[in-house]
């Protein structure tokens, strides 16, 4: 069964933006991780949305699959004959070499005797999702997380060949002789044509398996629990995705391993909010505070700092504490301010003592109404 486009795996149109697609592989990510998912095919679709993702999101990549379909980033289709052609010159074109004419007429035309090394090519591990919840301190001031993941690790028994023993259960293949592909005739407008396609039996490799691994059961990897730490940068945005290179799958034939998306998102906090680069508080006082002025402590991320509040404050006064706010980037040391505004609160119960010292102070208080104050009400 063919692949499926890569448009409908994450159900975006062809002219989507690169924000519709990664809003679209987000939430498909989310919905079929193999930890969090209960669905039966949720690893499959899951390695599915991974590969459609990794080809969408970079612009080289999905030019070609626009142009050729799979075969635009595949090593051994037209991908690789568009990559050579734009890169290279007429050297690289004719000179047989990976992605030249060499390749093209071997593909199409069954031409050369070429053996290809399938079964030692390192191939690149497969990418991961995972999503990560601070706290808007650990936001501002970064944070190191340690992700507890299910990856693709390397069997240790059979050093990753699949075979119980190496040197007695890895034989050549006889369906291709250990080239790696077939030849397949096909009728064309310009008569029958020979192309080649990946051995069924050796699936490309060349080489077959009489017995396999017990552990990894013939597949040269299996799934284990890996913790993976990770440092999270300072002041970063909520909902932003991190690529944490080469923390993913591990590869085959010592292949690079493969990405973390990381997704962040931030726990609403009760007293402070995020607005660009700066923090926002409303800091409650007392009314006799406000009325009398004094030095009051402000609570900050960094620790406590002192405020001196002029007498008579009023509600919704505002004033900066600078140099408190997120940094303005991740490798920056300049930083927002903290804007505090003041919300004067005034006691909802009294003692007998303050009631009587309050009213000894409304009877000789000189603050009044002014008497006209209703007439035009």
């Amino acid at each position: 069964m063919g692949k499926r486009d890569y448009y409908d795996v994450l159900g975006v149109s062809r002219s989507a933006t690169d924000d519709e697609i990664k809003r679209a592989f987000r939430q498909l990510a989310k919905k079929y991780h193999p930890d969090v998912s209960k669905e039966k095919d949720a690893e499959a679709k899951f390695k599915e949305i991974n590969e459609a993702y990794e080809v969408l999101s970079d612009p080289n990549k999905r030019r070609n699959y626009d142009q050729f379909g799979h075969a635009g980033n595949d090593p051994n289709g037209f991908g690789g004959f568009s990559q050579g052609f734009s890169g290279g010159g007429f050297e690289d074109i004719f000179s047989g070499g990976f992605g030249g004419f060499g390749d093209i007429f071997e593909n199409f035309f069954g031409g050369g005797k070429k053996r290809r090394d399938f079964s030692n090519q390192p191939i690149k591990g497969e990418n991961l999702a995972a999503h990560v919840k601070m706290t808007l301190k650990e936001q501002m001031l970064g944070k190191k997380v340690q992700l507890d993941l299910n990856v693709d690790k390397p069997c240790e028994i059979c050093a990753g060949t699949g075979a119980k023993d190496p040197k007695k259960d890895i034989h050549t293949c006889t369906t291709c002789d250990g080239y790696g592909y077939v030849n397949i005739e096909q009728r064309s407008l310009f008569g029958i044509m020979q192309s080649q396609q990946p051995c069924p039996d050796c699936k490309g490799r060349g080489k077959v398996i009489t017995s396999k691994c017990p552990k990894c059961k013939g597949q040269g990897h299996y799934r284990g629990k890996e913790t993976v730490e990770i440092e999270l940068p300072k002041s970063i945005h909520e909902d932003q995705q991190l690529r944490i290179r080469e923390k993913g799958n591990y590869g085959l034939n010592n292949g690079p391993r493969g990405d973390i998306y990381l997704e962040i998102s931030v726990k609403p906090n009760k007293y402070f909010k995020r607005v660009n680069d700066n923090l926002h508080l409303d800091l409650p006082v007392s009314y006799l505070d406000a009325l009398l002025g004094a030095e009051i402590k402000v609570p900050t991320f960094d620790g406590d700092v002192h405020l001196k509040l002029p007498p008579n404050t009023k509600t919704n006064s505002v004033f900066n504490i600078p140099n408190h706010g997120f940094f303005k980037s991740p490798t920056s040391h300049r930083r927002g301010d903290l804007i505090v505004n003041i919300i004067v609160t005034i006691p909802t119960k009294l003692s007998a003592e303050e009631k009587t010292k309050l009213q000894e102070l409304k009877d000789v208080s000189s603050f009044k109404i002014a008497d006209n104050f209703y007439e035009d009400l």
